[in-house]
């Protein structure tokens, strides 16, 4: 029978060596387990940032108007609502106060999209003019 001369080494069975490279062995698992937990860990964490900052950029509110200037005539009422193009986000749309249009001038109609600490403001210009006699 062949004994392997590795295993055994020449004379035969070396008890020392086999166990030190049994703990080599072991050590080198360890240190494997070791960076792949790490790594592991590292990649987790790059998940969570990345997770959270792209929440936050996907829940902030948007809020686009159709104009940013519109011309009314005296007298005509003014529906906040028809100007808005789009108000997106878990939040809340105040609309701006009533503007008079009874006289003639220019007036700033403000939306504010609120959501949490984050608020969005737009600025409508209203125009509003004498009626035109023919």
């Amino acid at each position: 029978m062949l004994v392997s001369q590795e295993k055994y080494g020449i004379f035969g069975y070396d008890a020392e060596a086999e166990r030190e490279r049994k703990q080599k062995k072991q050590a080198e698992r360890k240190e494997k387990l070791l960076w792949t937990a790490a790594l592991s860990f590292f990649i987790l964490l790059l998940g969570v940032f990345f997770s959270a900052a792209w929440l936050r950029v996907k829940d902030r509110p948007v809020l686009q108007l159709k104009e940013e200037t519109v011309t009314l005539r005296k007298g005509d009422p003014f529906e906040a609502m028809q100007y808005v193009q789009t108000a997106e986000g878990r939040g809340t749309l105040h609309l701006p106060e009533r503007i008079d249009t009874s006289r003639p001038g220019r007036k700033a109609a403000v939306y504010r999209l609120e959501y949490g600490h984050r608020q969005v403001m737009r600025t409508l210009l209203v125009n509003v003019e004498e009626e035109k006699t023919d």
